[in-house]
């Protein structure tokens, strides 16, 4: 391989308003920055169809090899019987390794053990209603995971100096991230994963 000092990346086109007066430059992201599951139920109302059962509380899965997996991605396929491995989720990279995959399977089908204890407890409930209790549930035991087991272990004995307990939500903090961080120094976690 060449010595190579640079590499050669394609830059979006900025955000108005960015990128002079003193305001770092930033690309769209269409992606929430909240820790939400929005990986699994997307970041947008439109898209929220193909995971989502009509009218129910659950989201999309379908049977293969006697297993409850994520519904097929047929459109990006010429004939959709060859494409059973390739999934749709709120996440377009849910097909990028199996563990990624896993992550998404695992979370939907915990949305739709959720919904199913709460629709017996709740049988009045609407479809929606269902939906997005069942939803906040699952964003909830996202974020746990991500205050109580992942950043504890990524910052160590320094976390409480750097995060602190939490003092509930604040609307006047800007919760969105940097694409220089998620682009250059967030990716660190990819070298975390272990197949």
């Amino acid at each position: 391989f060449k010595q190579r000092r640079c590499l050669k990346i394609s830059r979006s086109a900025p955000i108005c308003g960015t990128g002079r007066n003193g305001v770092p430059r930033e690309q769209l992201n269409e992606n929430t920055a909240f820790i939400d599951a929005s990986p699994l139920y997307g970041s947008s109302f439109k898209d929220l169809h193909k995971f989502r059962q009509e009218r129910t509380g659950f989201l999309r899965m379908n049977k293969f090899n006697n297993q409850m997996v994520l519904p097929f991605d047929h459109s990006k396929c010429s004939s959709p019987q060859k494409c059973s491995a390739t999934f749709t989720a709120g996440d377009i990279r849910v097909n990028l390794f199996i563990g990624l995959s896993a992550v998404h399977i695992l979370f939907t089908r915990e949305h739709n053990r959720i919904a199913s204890i709460l629709q017996k407890l709740n049988p009045n409930w609407s479809g929606d209603r269902l939906f997005q209790e069942t939803r906040k549930i699952v964003g909830a035991e996202v974020q746990a995971i991500t205050y109580k087991e992942f950043l504890p272990k990524i910052l160590g004995n320094t976390m409480n100096k750097h995060i602190g307990p939490y003092k509930g939500y604040d609307p006047t903090i800007d919760p969105t991230v940097s694409n220089v961080f998620t682009t250059s120094a967030y990716r660190f976690g990819h070298g975390m994963l272990q197949i």
